[in-house]
Protein backbone atom coordinates (compact mmCIF):
# COMPACT_ATOMS: atom_id res chain seq x y z
CA UNK A 1 0.00 0.00 0.00
CA UNK A 2 1.68 3.14 -0.86
CA UNK A 3 0.30 6.83 1.02
CA UNK A 4 -0.13 10.00 -0.64
CA UNK A 5 0.89 13.53 0.63
CA UNK A 6 -0.98 16.75 -0.71
CA UNK A 7 0.21 19.97 -0.52
CA UNK A 8 -2.80 21.98 -1.14
CA UNK A 9 -3.16 25.56 -1.73
CA UNK A 10 -6.63 25.98 0.50
CA UNK A 11 -6.57 29.71 -0.35
CA UNK A 12 -7.26 28.78 -4.37
CA UNK A 13 -8.80 25.74 -3.83
CA UNK A 14 -6.45 23.58 -5.49
CA UNK A 15 -3.68 20.30 -5.32
CA UNK A 16 -0.31 21.80 -5.76
CA UNK A 17 1.44 18.22 -5.48
CA UNK A 18 1.16 15.03 -5.08
CA UNK A 19 4.02 12.68 -3.89
CA UNK A 20 3.40 9.11 -3.08
CA UNK A 21 5.25 7.20 -0.22
CA UNK A 22 5.28 3.84 1.46
CA UNK A 23 5.75 5.52 4.80
CA UNK A 24 2.16 5.84 7.14
CA UNK A 25 3.10 9.72 8.21
CA UNK A 26 0.77 9.02 11.46
CA UNK A 27 3.16 6.29 12.36
CA UNK A 28 6.05 5.51 10.44
CA UNK A 29 8.39 7.22 8.75
CA UNK A 30 9.03 10.89 9.95
CA UNK A 31 6.62 13.80 9.95
CA UNK A 32 7.09 16.22 6.96
CA UNK A 33 8.48 19.64 7.55
CA UNK A 34 8.43 23.25 6.47
CA UNK A 35 12.14 24.62 5.28
CA UNK A 36 12.77 27.29 8.23
CA UNK A 37 12.21 30.02 5.69
CA UNK A 38 8.69 28.11 4.78
CA UNK A 39 9.53 27.87 1.26
CA UNK A 40 9.30 23.86 1.00
CA UNK A 41 8.32 20.76 2.78
CA UNK A 42 10.87 18.34 3.26
CA UNK A 43 10.16 14.44 3.18
CA UNK A 44 11.15 10.48 2.57
CA UNK A 45 9.74 8.60 -0.03
CA UNK A 46 11.08 5.65 -2.34
CA UNK A 47 12.57 7.37 -5.69
CA UNK A 48 9.70 5.07 -7.88
CA UNK A 49 7.09 6.12 -5.74
CA UNK A 50 7.88 10.11 -5.73
CA UNK A 51 6.44 10.98 -9.20
CA UNK A 52 4.32 8.15 -10.45
CA UNK A 53 1.04 7.83 -10.15
CA UNK A 54 -0.45 6.17 -7.00
CA UNK A 55 1.78 2.04 -6.76
CA UNK A 56 0.91 -0.50 -4.84
CA UNK A 57 3.34 -1.01 -2.25
CA UNK A 58 3.44 -4.89 -2.20
CA UNK A 59 4.14 -5.20 -6.14
CA UNK A 60 7.59 -3.63 -5.24
CA UNK A 61 8.58 -6.04 -2.82
CA UNK A 62 11.27 -7.03 -2.59
CA UNK A 63 12.22 -3.31 -3.62
CA UNK A 64 15.65 -2.06 -5.07
CA UNK A 65 17.15 0.60 -3.64
CA UNK A 66 15.07 2.27 -0.52
CA UNK A 67 14.36 5.71 0.45
CA UNK A 68 15.88 9.50 -0.45
CA UNK A 69 14.84 12.51 0.99
CA UNK A 70 12.61 15.27 -1.15
CA UNK A 71 11.67 18.47 -0.88
CA UNK A 72 8.35 19.82 -2.65
CA UNK A 73 8.13 23.65 -3.20
CA UNK A 74 5.08 25.93 -2.40
CA UNK A 75 4.65 26.07 -6.10
CA UNK A 76 4.74 21.85 -6.51
CA UNK A 77 8.34 21.30 -7.92
CA UNK A 78 9.27 18.07 -6.45
CA UNK A 79 13.52 17.77 -5.52
CA UNK A 80 15.38 14.58 -4.92
CA UNK A 81 17.81 15.59 -2.47
CA UNK A 82 20.02 12.52 -1.73
CA UNK A 83 20.93 9.97 -3.54
CA UNK A 84 21.52 7.14 -0.89
CA UNK A 85 18.97 4.50 -2.83
CA UNK A 86 21.20 4.07 -5.80
CA UNK A 87 24.42 2.24 -4.07
CA UNK A 88 22.17 1.17 -0.81
CA UNK A 89 19.21 0.07 0.50
CA UNK A 90 17.74 2.98 3.23
CA UNK A 91 15.60 3.99 5.27
CA UNK A 92 15.61 7.56 6.62
CA UNK A 93 13.61 8.90 9.89
CA UNK A 94 13.03 11.75 12.31
CA UNK A 95 14.29 14.09 9.53
CA UNK A 96 14.99 18.08 10.23
CA UNK A 97 15.97 20.88 8.64
CA UNK A 98 18.79 22.97 10.36
CA UNK A 99 17.74 26.21 11.82
CA UNK A 100 19.57 28.04 9.03
CA UNK A 101 18.15 25.69 6.28
CA UNK A 102 21.54 23.96 4.87
CA UNK A 103 21.18 20.93 6.37
CA UNK A 104 19.14 18.12 7.07
CA UNK A 105 19.72 16.16 10.10
CA UNK A 106 18.01 12.58 10.28
CA UNK A 107 18.20 9.00 11.37
CA UNK A 108 19.23 6.52 8.39
CA UNK A 109 19.25 2.72 8.36
CA UNK A 110 21.01 0.64 5.75
CA UNK A 111 20.02 -2.92 5.08
CA UNK A 112 23.20 -5.65 5.37
CA UNK A 113 22.24 -8.64 3.13
CA UNK A 114 19.69 -9.83 5.44
CA UNK A 115 19.87 -7.44 8.52
CA UNK A 116 19.42 -3.74 8.96
CA UNK A 117 21.94 -1.27 11.16
CA UNK A 118 21.23 0.55 13.76
CA UNK A 119 18.98 3.90 12.90
CA UNK A 120 22.43 6.52 12.89
CA UNK A 121 22.82 10.05 12.75
CA UNK A 122 23.82 11.55 9.92
CA UNK A 123 23.76 15.00 7.76
CA UNK A 124 22.50 15.78 4.45
CA UNK A 125 24.61 19.20 3.01
CA UNK A 126 21.53 20.44 0.98
CA UNK A 127 24.09 22.53 -1.22
CA UNK A 128 26.46 19.55 -2.26
CA UNK A 129 24.08 16.13 -1.48
CA UNK A 130 26.73 14.84 0.71
CA UNK A 131 25.22 12.75 3.43
CA UNK A 132 27.49 12.13 6.39
CA UNK A 133 26.40 9.07 8.71
CA UNK A 134 28.24 9.55 11.75
CA UNK A 135 28.08 6.16 12.76
CA UNK A 136 26.17 6.99 15.82
CA UNK A 137 23.23 4.95 16.91
CA UNK A 138 20.55 6.92 18.10
CA UNK A 139 16.74 6.65 18.46
CA UNK A 140 14.94 9.93 18.33
CA UNK A 141 14.31 13.21 16.48
CA UNK A 142 17.50 15.16 16.46
CA UNK A 143 17.84 18.65 18.10
CA UNK A 144 19.74 21.17 16.34
CA UNK A 145 21.70 24.08 17.89
CA UNK A 146 20.34 28.12 16.91
CA UNK A 147 23.45 28.11 14.61
CA UNK A 148 23.61 24.27 13.04
CA UNK A 149 26.56 23.65 14.14
CA UNK A 150 25.73 20.98 16.77
CA UNK A 151 23.09 18.35 17.31
CA UNK A 152 21.78 17.00 20.03
CA UNK A 153 20.87 12.93 19.70
CA UNK A 154 19.71 10.12 21.84
CA UNK A 155 21.18 7.21 22.41
CA UNK A 156 20.45 4.02 24.07
CA UNK A 157 21.61 4.05 28.09
CA UNK A 158 24.53 1.17 28.83
CA UNK A 159 23.23 1.02 32.29
CA UNK A 160 19.41 0.87 32.01
CA UNK A 161 16.76 -0.81 29.31
CA UNK A 162 14.44 1.70 27.21
CA UNK A 163 16.37 4.41 28.71
CA UNK A 164 18.42 7.22 26.84
CA UNK A 165 21.42 9.23 27.32
CA UNK A 166 21.97 12.90 25.60
CA UNK A 167 24.91 13.16 23.31
CA UNK A 168 26.43 16.52 21.84
CA UNK A 169 27.64 16.14 18.54
CA UNK A 170 29.54 19.20 17.37
CA UNK A 171 29.64 18.41 13.44
CA UNK A 172 32.21 21.50 13.13
CA UNK A 173 34.94 20.49 14.86
CA UNK A 174 33.74 16.46 14.54
CA UNK A 175 33.20 15.85 17.58
CA UNK A 176 30.76 14.21 20.31
CA UNK A 177 30.10 14.24 24.04
CA UNK A 178 27.87 12.65 26.19
CA UNK A 179 26.37 15.52 28.35
CA UNK A 180 23.56 13.49 30.31
CA UNK A 181 22.87 10.07 31.22
CA UNK A 182 18.92 8.46 31.47
CA UNK A 183 17.63 11.85 30.40
CA UNK A 184 15.97 13.20 26.73
CA UNK A 185 16.50 16.46 26.01
CA UNK A 186 13.33 17.94 24.48
CA UNK A 187 14.35 21.49 22.68
CA UNK A 188 17.63 23.25 22.53
CA UNK A 189 17.38 27.01 24.57
CA UNK A 190 20.26 29.32 25.03
CA UNK A 191 20.09 32.04 27.64
CA UNK A 192 19.03 36.03 25.89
Amino acid sequence: MSYSLILRDVVNKKEVARIYTFYDYGSRGGIPWWSPDGTRILLSALPEFATHEEIVYEEFEPYEGGGDLYSISKKGEIVRLSTLAEKYVTRQKDYIWSPDGGKVAFLLRIEDGDDWSDWQLSVLDISTGIVTNYCIESELLPIWSPDSKKVLIHIPSPVKDYQHDVLLVDLENGFAVRIAEQAKASRWMEAP
